[in-house]
């Protein structure tokens, strides 16, 4: 009874944000009509959250979640903060959440970091970030081109697609890799799909290391 209740969840998944693992080996599920914490250890399910929710993500020891997207965030015990906050382009480090909300009274959207206990910072940065690199930097990719800015909205380097490979219509694909120091980022030319390469690229400089011809 308890794997067809565990095949049931899965089949249930909602499309967006469907499930996260912890650290220490629990797996949220997030399914069309609530969310379900299951322990593989003990092979026990638990429900969180008994209705449908749009978005949620674990934040130190801390379940946050939206009902709608644009909405107030919501926490498991704690009050709410109330709010337009746009979570679904979200990126977590180090226990810290960035994310965009619109400010009412300005008009405007802006980038704020949730810290893990719960406190809300608003931070200014040029363009939001797709690689968190460090607590002080982050890649930005922007006008078919790469940047690595520092948080506080330094530019350190940037590469466009079409000096890293030659073609019509360059573009970037997948997620961008960070190992040892380098920064690798797959490049496909859109109007002839053989002319595609991995960059190798070193973090701090900007440096180009290799180009891996024909590899994704």
């Amino acid at each position: 009874m308890k794997q067809y209740k565990l095949i049931k969840s899965f089949r249930e998944l909602k499309q967006e944000y469907p499930y996260q693992v912890t650290k220490n080996g629990d797996v949220y599920l997030n399914t069309e009509k609530r969310l379900i914490k299951y322990d593989f250890k003990s092979k026990s399910d638990k429900v969180i959250i008994d209705e449908n929710i749009y978005w949620f993500t674990i934040l130190g020891q801390q379940l946050i979640y939206q009902k709608k997207r644009g909405e107030n965030l919501l926490f498991l015990n704690k009050d709410k903060i109330i709010g337009h906050f746009y979570l679904n382009k979200s990126l977590k480090f180090n226990n810290k959440l960035l994310f965009d909300r619109k400010n009412i009274s300005k008009g405007e959207y802006e980038t704020v970091l949730l810290y893990d206990d719960l406190s809300l910072v608003p931070i200014d940065l040029n363009y939001f970030p797709d690689k968190i690199i460090s607590e002080t930097s982050y890649i930005s990719i922007a006008l078919n081109t790469l940047f690595l800015y520092k948080f506080n909205n330094q530019l350190i380097w940037q590469h466009s697609f079409s000096d890293l490979l030659e073609g019509e219509e360059v573009q970037q694909h997948g997620e961008i890799i960070i190992h040892k120091g380098i920064l690798y980022v797959y490049l496909a030319d859109k109007k002839n799909n053989k002319n595609t390469a991995t960059i190798a690229i070193d973090v701090e400089t900007g440096e180009i290391k290799n180009k891996y011809k024909g590899f994704a």
